[in-house]
């Protein structure tokens, strides 16, 4: 939670107020990934709850476990690929940026669930989906359409802690990708062949992510209804504060978790919203929280600069 009320001041002391703040939660924030490696190796169970952590592990397994099939044949793997499979898993769990993207992921569930129990809002159809595919323009309601049934997949593979790799984004696949060159050597498998099993039928343009990138350019001037929280869902939300703020998808989703309230704050300053907005979101996602007096007194860009030096630190 916030700290108390911090009273209206000059736009550069607020500033100065929620950079302070934010460099507190990035140190915080810059050590997930090495705290997030350390748990997963030792089993113990804030962002590092019990269910984070399996959700994570999960979402590894699956991810290794398709790798090993295309190294060395779904039967092999299947049956006698232990080895494989495990090797294959800490190798995957040692490359941030895929810990800090499958992180995100169950970050994101857990908000679109708290939702639910909180709003009854459907992890995968929210009013502005729905509303969506009752637009007029077809090609409009195509996409909403594919959307939803994109987030449905979703919430199947989140119950199942299940990730498949063609929703991996091109760089955190890449990453996934030369984990199991290094394997192959060790396994006797033929890399080149097993990368293009991987890569087959792969279209990042179809992907969950891609969609709800377009979604949300799809509402041109109306893009700020994605900016409320209870309306647009956890998923469109995200991805919105994410392209308004100028960040990472994976910042914008640690954003909304506890102990980033600053940087949630600062994002949607960046997204230019008015205060009261900025206000009505940041406790729709932390409900119960303060927020400082005086935020519409910091400059969008002034939020976006702030949020993009720690995003290149």
């Amino acid at each position: 939670m916030m700290d108390p009320v911090v009273p209206a001041v000059a736009s550069g002391a607020m500033e100065d107020v929620l950079a302070t703040r934010l460099a507190a939660e990035e140190r915080a924030y810059a050590g997930a990934g090495l705290v997030l490696q350390y748990l997963l190796h030792n089993g113990l169970g804030t962002i590092f709850d019990d269910e984070i952590l399996a959700r994570v592990r999960g979402m590894l397994a699956d991810c290794a476990r398709q790798l090993a099939a295309a190294l060395i044949g779904p039967d092999r793997a299947s049956h006698h690929g232990e080895a494989t499979v495990d090797a294959l898993i800490a190798g995957l769990a040692e490359q941030p940026a895929v810990l800090e993207h499958l992180h995100a992921l169950a970050l994101e569930w857990r908000l679109a669930l708290r939702l639910r129990d909180r709003a009854a809002l459907d992890p995968a159809l929210s009013p502005l989906i729905q509303e969506q595919i009752g637009a007029a323009n077809p090609s409009v309601s195509t996409l909403a359409v594919n959307l939803m049934a994109a987030q449905a997949r979703f919430c199947q593979q989140q119950r199942r802690m299940q990730l498949p790799l063609m929703e991996l984004p091109g760089d955190v696949l890449n990453r996934a990708i030369r984990v199991m060159q290094g394997v192959a050597r060790e396994a006797d498998a033929d890399a080149v062949q097993a990368e293009r099993i991987v890569r087959t039928g792969l279209d990042e343009k179809r992907s969950r992510l891609a969609l709800l990138r377009r979604s949300v350019a799809a509402l041109g001037e109306r893009a700020g209804v994605s900016l409320v929280l209870a309306h647009a869902g956890a998923a469109l939300f995200v991805t919105a504060l994410a392209l308004g703020a100028g960040c990472s998808r994976e910042a914008a989703v640690f954003a909304t978790a506890e102990g980033h309230e600053t940087r949630l704050l600062l994002g949607l300053i960046a997204c230019g919203l008015e205060e009261s907005a900025i206000a009505a979101q940041f406790l729709a996602v932390h409900p119960g929280g303060t927020v400082p007096e005086g935020l519409g007194l910091v400059a969008p860009e002034r939020a976006a600069a702030l949020l993009s030096g720690y995003e290149r630190s």
